[in-house]
């Protein structure tokens, strides 16, 4: 069954230019020079200071809880370091020792500041010498209560354009104990070879699926959750460099993170002279099948299996940074942004043996659309598929790649498709100029709102803000927009670092020694 859902002109396209902004709660100075500030999670409480004295301020009303000055309390010009912990309800304070093996510490009651406990305490030495062996990223499998922390000897220099093979420790600790150690190659991301940028840097993580355990480099490697046995690897390649000889740029994230299901992993692998799809083995990584090929420049950043079908998006949102050569005049830049890159469309394949079912390039004449210019994520109900081009948002029925439903989208106002999400069981498509919702069984539209730029979006509890503005490098715009109406309910500006409360209903803003507090609509 075919059904198009037209889109007439009694839905209204809401503007944001005359929504007010968020109302102010309170605004004050902060009592000590605000160097660095430690907010707890709540957003009730804040510990701020530099390291000749703190205070703990109440973020609701500006009041000083406590204020102490390590010359006058502790006869000590300044401390070494010091950090709060809510759940201990402690802060402490570290002081140079009387020699070179030892600290002072002073436990304070964050809620006081009155001492709870003198001491001292051995200098900690590094267990691992992070100038070779550096912690770049863990996990943590709460059934077994193992932690696993990913190590590796970090080279000083790694090409953007050429992976490198380092050694790589994973450390098991907890429910599990071991350490096994593997090869992998790795690439670093173009902004981190600026001299001037800490941004990006080695492509290098660690998940767990259930009883295994995943390394992700320039290519994979599964272990054995209780043993740390190295299972199987694969190749895999999620990066890309274009060189120029004023610009270079490197794609991020063009490969689609390997997906398990059924005791099988699926792998879009875009490494030289693959360019396939590949399902393998969970337990021991044979081969199960592959995909027929596809064109060395594809983008292939999502894969989902919905009953006995693998849907892979081709196209999308990745990250694209470029390093700009600089002049005597014009310093150097490295700019880091989300792109929308891609030939963009959906293929299905038959998990059984990979047999492509359908592909939205070949049925671009039925479904009126060529997917031209950009492409969502998918979203599913566990039955069908739902997708956005630049044009139509699509109900697909997944094995067939017959159509529910196809609404038309570039009437509203929104811009181009990029993010699809269900909230309360109904769609919302974010576009790079605003946000509509629609009925999720049947596509009816329920609101299109015109937001300016669209920058990305976050969620604090039920509460929805989008950030807006002219480029990456000026967010400092948000709104909140109320997903059910699509209503803006309110808006703030400057505003680069909000800390929301939980629910998403206030947040507090620092400006240098200035805190600021508002409600969110």
């Amino acid at each position: 069954m075919k059904k198009t859902t037209c889109i007439l002109a009694l839905f209204a396209v809401m503007l944001c230019k005359a929504q007010s902004d968020f109302p102010l709660l309170y605004k004050g100075e902060l009592p000590v020079d605000a160097r660095w500030k430690t907010i707890n999670d709540d957003r009730s409480r804040v510990l701020t200071g530099d390291l000749t004295e703190i205070a703990m301020v109440d973020c609701k009303n500006g009041a000083t809880l406590w204020k102490i000055n390590f010359k006058t309390v502790f006869n000590q010009k300044k401390c070494q370091s010091w950090s709060w912990d809510e759940d201990m309800q402690v802060v402490k304070l570290t002081f140079k020792g009387e020699d070179k093996t030892e600290e002072k510490v002073v436990l304070l009651n964050d809620e006081t500041g009155t001492v709870v406990e003198k001491g001292t305490e051995k200098k900690k030495k590094l267990l691992v010498d992070r100038k070779t062996k550096s912690l770049k990223s863990w996990a943590y499998d709460a059934g077994s209560k193992t932690l696993l922390n990913l190590r590796y000897k970090m080279p000083l220099v790694v090409s953007s354009v050429k992976a490198r093979t380092v050694k790589i420790t994973v450390e098991s600790s907890g429910g599990y104990t071991w350490n096994t150690e593997i090869e992998g190659q790795i690439v670093r991301s173009i902004c981190s070879n600026a001299s001037f940028s800490n941004f990006g840097g080695d492509y290098l993580d660690i998940d767990i699926v259930g009883d295994k355990v995943f390394v992700m480099y320039e290519g994979i490697s599964v272990l054995d959750l209780k043993t740390g046995k190295l299972l199987w690897t694969a190749t895999f390649d999620n990066s890309e460099f274009d060189f120029g000889l004023m610009k270079q740029r490197q794609t991020l994230g063009r490969a689609a993170m390997p997906l398990v299901a059924d005791n099988a992993v699926y792998v879009a692998d875009l490494s030289k002279g693959n360019y396939k799809i590949k399902k393998y083995d969970l337990a021991d990584g044979h081969l199960l099948w592959e995909s027929p090929a596809f064109s060395d420049d594809a983008i292939v950043p999502e894969l989902k299996v919905i009953g006995n079908t693998l849907l892979a998006r081709f196209g999308g949102i990745v990250e694209q940074q470029t390093h700009i050569e600089g002049s005597s005049s014009v310093p150097e830049r490295c700019i880091s942004e989300p792109k929308m890159k891609g030939d963009f469309g959906v293929k299905a394949y038959d998990i059984s043996n990979g047999k492509l079912l359908w592909e939205t390039s070949a049925l671009k004449d039925k479904l009126g659309d060529k997917f031209g210019s950009s492409i969502s994520n998918f979203e599913s109900n566990g039955t069908q598929l739902f997708v956005a081009s630049d044009k139509n948002l699509f109900a697909f029925e997944p094995h067939t790649g017959e159509v529910i439903y196809k609404v038309a989208i570039d009437k509203l106002k929104i811009g181009r498709a990029q993010g699809l999400f269900m909230y309360n069981g109904n769609l919302v498509l974010e576009g790079d100029e605003g946000v509509a919702g629609f009925e999720t069984a049947g596509g009816k539209l329920r609101y299109a709102t015109n937001t300016d730029k669209f920058l990305g979006s976050q969620m604090a509890g039920d509460a929805y803000f989008v950030w807006i503005g002219k480029s990456p490098e000026e967010r400092n715009r948000f709104i909140r927009l109320d997903l059910e109406s699509g209503k803006i309910l309110g808006k703030i500006s400057d505003t680069h670092r909000p800390w929301f409360t939980p629910d998403g209903e206030e947040f507090v803003k620092f400006d240098d020694q200035k805190m600021f507090r508002y409600k969110t609509r």
